[in-house]
């Protein structure tokens, strides 16, 4: 059986709320924007390059390799694990492809431009879900067969994107205007989108979806809880009120962490989806 969809293959939330920083220093270190965590080592996107971390004593990560990828507008917000090999998208050049078979030594293979400004993506068993952040931006599809190097088999013209997740055959994709699109991707290779929905969080920078419930947060602390039982009619459940978010993760049923900009986390209990409080 494949995996559930994930932008990651570990928990995630934003790459603050995965480890802590403040107890390395690195030029590489000054915006860290997204990790993923597997096994021992924590994968942390920055700005300007990528991070590894041994997190086997969790409480004393230590830095064992880094690998600068500046670029001309340095915006890389999200990494997704794929085995031995990383993916970190770039608004300004296109899709980092990296290999990290060795922590202490990752090396880019290549820099994939099949969606030239892509801003966030999803892994989903043996493909790769890129959107892109600009308004003309394409939804592109990417086969992983070749981990080492993702072959883009579709694009489908979307009006730009801010989050996107999955459930089932369908993609959730939110824009700055907080329409969401639902596309059926349940033929990976002809990616079609039924329509769009208004009336959702505008301008989300961060999103996460577990069982029926989808979460996105922007970067003024607005929150959106979102009911997705039937893909096809997703419904706002609830809004919460944070205080200078930046990422968001659903630890279970009932608990939800918001990562806040220099203010540490926030715990929400959404056992009553309609009514979130601070846990």
């Amino acid at each position: 059986a494949q995996p559930a969809p994930s932008r990651d293959t570990g928990p995630r939330a934003n790459a603050s709320a995965a480890v802590n920083f403040s107890r390395q220093s690195t030029s590489l270190l000054t915006i860290p924007t997204d990790a993923v965590v597997s096994g021992n080592y924590a994968y942390c996107a920055a700005l300007s390059g990528l991070i590894i971390l041994d997190i086997s004593s969790p409480s004393s990560p230590t830095i064992v390799g880094e690998l600068s990828l500046v670029s001309p507008a340095n915006q890389k917000w999200d990494i997704v694990l794929n085995g031995s090999y990383v993916y970190i998208p770039d608004t300004s050049v296109g899709l980092y492809v990296i290999d990290v078979s060795t922590p202490s030594a990752p090396a880019l293979v290549t820099i994939n431009t099949y969606i030239a400004k892509p801003w966030r993506i999803l892994r989903d068993g043996n493909y790769l879900y890129a959107i892109g952040r600009e308004s003309s931006g394409n939804l592109g599809v990417y086969d992983l067969t070749d981990p080492a190097n993702p072959s883009g088999i579709a694009t489908l013209g979307l009006f730009g994107g801010r989050t996107i997740n999955k459930k089932g055959n369908y993609l959730f994709v939110i824009d700055d205007s907080g329409v969401l699109w639902l596309v059926d991707v349940s033929t990976p290779g002809s990616p079609t989108s039924p329509y769009g929905l208004s009336g959702f969080l505008a301008n989300p920078w961060n999103s996460d979806l577990r069982g029926n419930l989808l979460a996105t947060v922007d970067l003024n602390g607005n929150v959106q809880f979102v009911n997705v039982t039937n893909p096809l009619l997703p419904a706002v459940y609830s809004s919460y009120t944070a205080t200078a978010s930046q990422g968001i993760g659903i630890l279970n049923d009932t608990l939800v962490v918001v990562a806040r900009k220099n203010l540490g986390l926030q715990v929400l209990n959404v056992g009553d989806p309609f009514t979130p409080v601070s846990a």
